[in-house]
C-alpha cells in the first residue's frame, strides 16, 4: 500500500475517533450519584439551553477509573463527583479547564478551588448511621473502632474507600485525626467483625434490613433519603466533628464543547439546580437555600480538618494499603 494511502487512512481514523469521542453532538457529563438527581439537573439544563446531554452516572471511583482509561481518547466534557481529592489531582496534572461560574458570588467560603478550576455544587456530612431508637450519642470515631458499639452489638460496616469517593476522602481525614494508632485500630476492629462493603447505598441497605447495627462513614443525604421513604434510621455526628465531602463540578481541558460545558457549570449554581440539590438532602452551595425538611432534623456538626492537597499526596498509598491490609485481608478468628 502506498504511503500516501496510509496517511489518508490514518487521518480519517483520527477524525472519526475525534467525532465519536465527543458524544456525537452531545455534551458528555460524568456524574456521581444519586443518579436521579444527576438526571434532573441534566434534564433542566437541556430544557433551559437546548443543549443535549449524554449522562454517565456511577460511583466516584468508577468515574475516575473511566476518566483514566480514556485519558488518550477522552469522552467526558464535565465531571461532577463526590470527592475533592481526585479533582485536585486532575487540576495539578493540568487536565482541568479554568472557569469561574456565573453564580460564584453565592457559594460558601472554601467551597471553590482558590484558583477557579472546580467548584462545589453541594456537600454531604459524614456520620455514623443507626436504626431509629438504637443511636448511641456517646459514639466517637475512635471509640467505635477501638471498642465497638457501646450497646454491645458490634455489627458495623463501612463503605469501601476504593469504591466511594466520600469514604476515600473520609479515610484520609480520619487518618489525620487518629494519628499513629490508625492502622492498629482498623485491624483490631476487623478482627471483631467490622466489615468493609461496596458503595454507600449497599452499606445503608444492609443497615435497613438488619444485616448491620451501624454504618461507619455514612453520608447524611443517603440516610435522609431513606428516612423520607419511610425507613427508621438516624444519623449521629461524633463529637470530634465530621468530614464535609464536597461534590465539585469541573470541565476537562480536553473538552471539545467548552462553551456548552461552561453553561452547564453555570446551570449547577442556578436556583433551579440548587433547589434540586437541597431537595435531595445535600447541603446546597447557595447560602440562602434551606436544608431539606428531613435534613433539618439532624445537627450541622463541626468540621474535621481536611487538606485536599496533602490528602492527594497520601491518597494512593493509604487507600492501597487499606485495601490489602484491612479491606481484603484474611481475618483469622
Amino acid at each position: 500500500m502506498k504511503p500516501t494511502l496510509w496517511i489518508f487512512i490514518f487521518c480519517v481514523a483520527a477524525f472519526l475517533s475525534a467525532c465519536g469521542g465527543s458524544g456525537e453532538g452531545k455534551l458528555v457529563v460524568y456524574s456521581a450519584g444519586p443518579r436521579p438527581l444527576a438526571e434532573k439537573i441534566c434534564r433542566s439544563f437541556e430544557e433551559n439551553t437546548g443543549v443535549k446531554v449524554e449522562l454517565f452516572s456511577a460511583t466516584t471511583g468508577q468515574i475516575m477509573a473511566k476518566v483514566e482509561a480514556e485519558k488518550y481518547n477522552p469522552r467526558a466534557d464535565v465531571l461532577l463527583i463526590a470527592a475533592e481529592t481526585p479533582m485536585v489531582g486532575l487540576k495539578l496534572a493540568g487536565r482541568l479547564h479554568h472557569y469561574r461560574p456565573a453564580g460564584l458570588e453565592y457559594p460558601k467560603p472554601g467551597w471553590s478551588d482558590p484558583e477557579g478550576y472546580y467548584h462545589a455544587t453541594g456537600a454531604a456530612a459524614v456520620g455514623i448511621a443507626f436504626r431509629r431508637g438504637e443511636t448511641d450519642p456517646t459514639s466517637t470515631w475512635r471509640g467505635v473502632l477501638a471498642e465497638g458499639l457501646q450497646n454491645g452489638r458490634g455489627r458495623v460496616a463501612m463503605p469501601s474507600p476504593s469504591r466511594s469517593g466520600t469514604a476515600g476522602d473520609f479515610l484520609l481525614a480520619l487518618r489525620d485525626l487518629l494519628g499513629e494508632g490508625f492502622w492498629d485500630l482498623f485491624k483490631n476492629a476487623r478482627h471483631r467483625g467490622f466489615e468493609i462493603v461496596g458503595a454507600n447505598s449497599q452499606a445503608v441497605t444492609g443497615l435497613s434490613i438488619g444485616a448491620y447495627d451501624a454504618v461507619y462513614c455514612a453520608a447524611d443525604y443517603i440516610i435522609c433519603r431513606e428516612i423520607a421513604k419511610g425507613e427508621s434510621l438516624e444519623i449521629h455526628f461524633p463529637p470530634e466533628g465530621c468530614l464535609y465531602v464536597f461534590r465539585p463540578v469541573a470541565i476537562l481541558a480536553s473538552s471539545r464543547r467548552i462553551p456548552d460545558a461552561e453553561r452547564f457549570v453555570d446551570h449547577c449554581f442556578t436556583r433551579d439546580a440548587q433547589e434540586k440539590i437541597a431537595a435531595d438532602h445535600l447541603i446546597p452551595a447557595l447560602r440562602d437555600l434551606p436544608l431539606s425538611t428531613v435534613r433539618r432534623r439532624f445537627a450541622v456538626p463541626e468540621s474535621l480538618p481536611f487538606d485536599p492537597i496533602a490528602a492527594l499526596q497520601n491518597q494512593k498509598q493509604v487507600i492501597r494499603r487499606f485495601q490489602y491490609e484491612i479491606e481484603r485481608a484474611v481475618i483469622k478468628p
